[in-house]
């Protein structure tokens, strides 16, 4: 199971992401702007670890 949380640096917004590492699938909720490189390099990095 994978479960981040992701603070934005410019508000209190959090965005989430869970999945499933042994079906490869991540889940992205409430996704901020500013925080769309981090989260696709965590993905990324999940990714290789799958």
């Amino acid at each position: 199971m994978i479960f981040r949380q992701l603070i934005s640096t410019s508000g209190a917004c959090k965005t989430y992401i869970f999945g499933c590492t042994e079906a490869g699938e991540l889940f992205v909720a409430d996704p901020k702007y500013d925080l769309v490189n981090e989260i696709i390099k965590l993905a990324e990095d999940l990714g290789d670890k799958t």
